[in-house]
C-alpha cells in the first residue's frame, strides 16, 4: 500500500524534474538565439513502440540562390 507521504514525495520529485527540464530547455533556447538560429522539439516513434524526444538547434543557415 502506498502511503500518502510517499505520494507527496514522488509528486515533489516529479515537479523538480519538470522544473530542471524546463530550465535546460530555456538555456538551449538562449544558445540558439545567440547562434542566430532556431530550435525545434520533436517527438519520434517507430513501428516497434520506441518513442523519444529530440531537440534540434539549426544555425548558420545558407540557401542557394535559384538561377532560372
Amino acid at each position: 500500500m502506498v502511503k500518502q507521504a510517499d505520494v507527496y514525495m514522488l509528486n515533489g520529485l516529479y515537479q523538480q524534474r519538470n522544473m530542471m527540464n524546463q530550465n535546460l530547455r530555456n538555456e538551449l533556447k538562449s544558445i540558439a538565439e545567440k547562434l542566430d538560429g532556431n530550435i525545434s522539439e520533436l517527438f519520434t516513434s517507430n513501428s516497434i513502440g520506441r518513442t523519444s524526444r529530440k531537440i534540434v538547434i539549426e544555425y548558420d543557415i545558407k540557401e542557394k540562390n535559384d538561377r532560372n
